[in-house]
């Protein structure tokens, strides 16, 4: 599947079952991330992973989680 079929395919997600995302899977996600490129390559990014019941309620507030089972907070 190239870039393109991938990006055709893609879709949004707003109905978690609350399964655990697998730290492998989490692990190769955190890993694109801070390979991806950044404005002239600074790569100012720091990124938080939230998976603590409590705490992804008090996220929700500020924004629309649709209680998955973590977040990633982007910080720049």
């Amino acid at each position: 599947m190239d870039l393109l079929e991938t990006m055709q395919n893609r879709r949004s997600v707003r109905s978690y079952t609350g399964e655990k995302i697998a730290k492998e899977k989490l692990d190769k996600i955190l890993a694109c991330a801070h390979v991806a490129p950044t404005a002239a390559n600074l790569q100012p990014v720091k990124l938080l992973v939230v998976q603590d019941k409590e705490r992804l309620k008090s996220i929700a507030k500020a924004g629309n989680i649709y209680n998955a089972p973590l977040a990633i907070i982007v910080c720049a």
